[in-house]
């Protein structure tokens, strides 16, 4: 009996303090981009002598404002970090400044 009493109780203050009231809707928007790639015309053309970077700027941008607009932009990555230079059909072998900003 006494457990059905602070039961009630429990619940009085649950509702009295409004944690049982639906909280506000929210939205989120996200952005999926499939196959971001790196084939060698495109390392080659992103590598900035001065610096000795990469830049990707110009890549992305017709669609970099998209991305930014979105709360989330989730791409399939279809290269390897690996530093290693691979010769083939495909050359998805990135230098690790991809990564970083």
């Amino acid at each position: 009996m006494a457990l059905k009493k602070w039961l009630v109780v429990f619940i009085v203050f649950i509702v009295s303090n409004g944690l049982l009231y639906a909280q506000e809707a929210a939205s989120v928007s996200l952005v999926f981009v499939g196959d971001v790639m790196g084939h060698g015309t495109q390392i080659k053309s992103a590598f900035v002598p001065e610096t000795k970077q990469y830049s990707y700027e110009g890549c992305f941008k017709y669609v970099r404002n998209i991305f930014e607009e979105a709360d989330f932009t989730i791409a399939n990555l279809e290269v390897t970090l690996a530093g290693l230079h691979l010769k083939g059909i495909h050359n998805l072998v990135l230098p690790m400044h991809w990564l970083l900003p």
